[in-house]
């Protein structure tokens, strides 16, 4: 069928509702057919705009041939609870016709089957206590990757977690907030903005609380480091570092209750460390600075003047070639460059080249790097 929809005249401008249901349904088959271009949608836009009872005979035909995803085109025109003006007469008869004697052997019959359904479901449920804990918590899911894997899950509210290599989150929904904890490894967490369910992440003895907000989260031997790539996260310390102690005491609860007065406020375009000590350290970031610490996205690490002996810890992230430095003279050396997640043949290539170490492989299969005039 041709892509170019044509109107009727302009002219008649008293047109009656039949002819309009009659338009309607040529505009619905002709979307049907093939998909509605930017000026076609446009133009239809400007047909249900003319006229509320174009939007009306629109709305009833897209109801009468089961195709409600074309109701999308009437959102920028009218709110569609304006368009129902009948559909409680519609859904009462649907109801009363339910009692018609000639229906109520087989509506029973319905009925009864789900009526069954819900008995098992329940009782199914029941029989899984080990997927509820204490205080009517619900732990939903763990999300897993495993040496040199990155995963990308989407949650139950729509919010998204791309986890790096070797990383744990836990995620834990309840009525009142949606709290997930980062074990080991780094998360990047894009929250779907919900003002009334408050978005947690735990990770060591940090918690931080989030709404419409994207941020990574890395746990590393000497703390956590937070950088926010959009809106604002507040950042507090639980008062017991036990993890199992602080959930049989609630501590998501008291979170919620807790965090947003008095806590620390990291903003978009900000890094900060945090530590045993009170207060994080909060230091700004230009966006080239956020993307080379995000670079592991896309399959990258970047350094930016980390010394080796940091360069060796995070690219050990990655590989199951484990790499140790045998001479103390090199592990201050800084390391600058782009490499790709687990191929350390390039960066092998540049400390040979560039600084004179040498890689030696030994019995047990790890890289051993020292200076090449090491006696």
């Amino acid at each position: 069928m041709s892509k170019i929809l044509r109107f009727r005249s302009a002219k008649n401008k008293k047109e009656s509702m039949a002819s309009k249901r009659a338009e309607a349904a040529r505009w619905l088959a002709s979307a049907d057919a093939d998909k509605l271009t930017p000026a076609q949608e446009t133009s239809l836009q400007v047909w249900l705009a003319a006229d509320l009872k174009n939007a009306q005979a629109f709305y009833e035909a897209a109801t009468l041939m089961d195709d409600l995803a074309m109701l999308r085109v009437l959102g920028p025109i009218f709110p569609l609870e304006g368009l129902r003006p009948k559909l409680h007469q519609r859904l009462l008869a649907d109801a009363r016709s339910w009692f018609l004697p000639k229906n109520l052997v087989w509506r029973s019959a319905v009925l009864t089957s789900l009526l069954l359904i819900f008995t098992i479901s329940f009782v199914v449920l029941v029989q899984q206590p080990e997927r509820f804990s204490h205080e009517g918590i619900a732990l939903n899911q763990t999300l897993l990757t495993e040496m040199g894997e990155n995963r990308i899950a989407t949650l139950h509210d729509g919010s998204k977690v791309i986890l790096n290599s070797r990383s744990r989150v836990d995620v834990i929904y309840t009525q009142g907030s949606r709290a997930l904890i980062l074990r080991y490894g780094e998360a990047q967490f894009d929250v779907a903005p919900n003002p009334g369910w408050p978005f947690l992440v735990r990770a060591g003895e940090h918690v931080f609380k989030a709404l419409g907000t994207a941020f990574n989260i890395k746990v590393q031997d000497d703390g956590i480091e937070l950088t926010v790539t959009h809106g604002v996260v507040s950042v507090d310390k639980l008062a017991r570092a036990s993890l199992e102690e602080d959930l049989r005491e609630g501590w998501i609860a008291a979170s919620v209750e807790k965090i947003g007065s008095g806590t620390s406020r990291i903003s978009a375009g900000e890094k900060a460390k945090l530590s045993s000590a009170d207060l994080p350290q909060i230091e700004p970031m230009l966006p080239g600075q956020i993307a080379d610490k995000l670079a592991w996205q896309q399959g990258e690490i970047v350094f930016q003047g980390e010394s080796l002996e940091q360069a060796i810890a995070e690219v050990n992230r990655y590989s199951k070639r484990q790499l140790v430095i045998v001479d103390e003279r090199i592990r201050a050396i800084p390391i600058g460059g782009r490499f790709k997640i687990g191929e350390i043949v390039d960066l092998l290539d540049i400390l040979e080249h560039g600084f004179g170490i040498s890689a030696t492989t030994n019995q047990e299969g790890r890289i051993e790097l020292a200076l090449a005039n090491a006696p």
